[in-house]
């Protein structure tokens, strides 16, 4: 039970890089990466639905998993905001905004 946390966190972490490869394979196909991150975005919301909420509410119940799940909103939309007033200074605009998505993904 201990080393089941790792378990799972080293499958999100290779499901995530490997998505990352993937779009780093096709990185010269513009058109191509929306659909990359949307079908990596629509893997990771499958984990959390399928896997994660189900184990949470049958391990804390239902009023610990929404209180759960509105903490983490909070969370996430306090960085979200704090995200915009990190100052990156690249000559493109494009890498401003890779380099804050980035930032984003690493505290999330």
């Amino acid at each position: 039970m201990n080393s089941l946390w790792l378990l799972g966190f080293s499958a999100s972490a290779i499901g995530m890089l490997s998505g990352g490869v993937i779009a780093w394979l096709f990185k010269g196909w513009q058109k191509g990466t929306p659909t990359i991150f949307s079908v990596c975005s629509g893997m990771i919301f499958g984990l959390v639905t399928m896997e994660i909420l189900p184990e949470s509410i049958e391990i804390g119940g239902w009023f610990i998993a929404i209180v759960g799940l509105i903490f983490g909103y909070f969370i996430y939309k306090h960085l979200e905001k704090v995200s915009h007033h990190v100052i990156i200074i690249t000559n493109d605009a494009k890498k401003d905004l890779f380099v804050h998505s980035g930032l984003f993904l690493t505290f999330t």
